[in-house]
């Protein structure tokens, strides 16, 4: 039978080792000693109190017999491409339609792979709430604000945000999108449910102020103008009445 000589990475307390491959012979330092760097660990981790920490199955290091990072091997989450039938059971907290753990990414709406909010900061490039920010491509929610700083999403910032399937429509928010069943006007994000039952989408003819008009069917995306803006036609107002050949005006002079 052949004899194999202890080492330092054989994953057993051998050859005057003080505990798994850590001192005694070993450059590695067990659980419990001095350190200033993780480096200086078999765990791979040194904690604030300058001494080494025992690996864990949440400590963002591949270590302690784990096949990936904090999974498989001793840990009870498995590591990406390994069988899964709920999300719960992968690291990344993503269980593909093909029964298999995905990689954690930046836009799987799951807080995972070190973020530091769901798919923002950490590896992601796109900022969390609260954060500093110039534009508001910056921001995971898709708002700068004033402040500049990221804001939250919410349903009425007129952003495809947080999980909503349309501009501040289903998902989290109340309010439905275009296409969706309604029964009353306020169902609808338009404000405008059809006679088919149907949420409709926000035109500058239904009556309605919807759709980022700063009046009901008047000025942000409608050509016409609404009251005390400046004109030089009736055409140019919704109310279709140019005082002077200045301003738009509900009233006829």
């Amino acid at each position: 039978m052949e004899i194999v000589a202890a080492t330092c990475n054989d994953g057993v307390r051998n050859g005057g080792e003080i505990g798994i491959d850590c001192d005694g012979p070993c450059v590695k330092r067990c659980y419990g000693r001095a350190c200033s760097l993780p480096d200086h660990c078999w765990s791979g981790v040194c904690g604030t109190n300058r001494t080494c920490l025992a690996a864990t199955c949440n400590d963002g290091v591949r270590n302690g017999g784990e096949i990936g990072i904090d999974c498989d091997g001793p840990c009870v989450k498995q590591c990406n491409g390994r069988a899964c039938s709920l999300p719960d059971h992968c690291w990344s907290g993503v269980c593909g339609t093909n029964r298999t753990c995905l990689a954690a990414t930046c836009n799987d709406r799951v807080r995972n792979g070190g973020e530091i909010g769901i798919d923002c900061d950490g590896p992601c490039v796109k900022r969390c709430y609260g954060r500093a920010c110039s534009l508001p491509d910056d921001c995971w929610s898709g708002v700068c604000g004033s402040n500049r700083t990221c804001l939250a999403a919410t349903c009425n910032d007129r952003v495809r945000n947080g999980g909503e399937i349309g501009i501040d429509c289903d998902g989290p928010c109340v309010k439905r999108c275009t296409g969706r069943a309604c029964s009353s006007p306020d169902h609808c994000w338009s404000g405008v449910c059809g006679t088919n039952r149907t949420c409709s989408a926000a035109s500058c003819n239904d009556g309605v102020r919807n759709g980022g008009e700063i009046g009901i069917d008047c000025d942000a995306p409608c050509l016409k103008r609404c009251n005390g803006r400046a004109c030089s036609s009736p055409d140019d107002c919704w109310s279709g009445v140019c005082v002077a050949g200045q301003i738009c005006s509900g009233k006829c002079f």
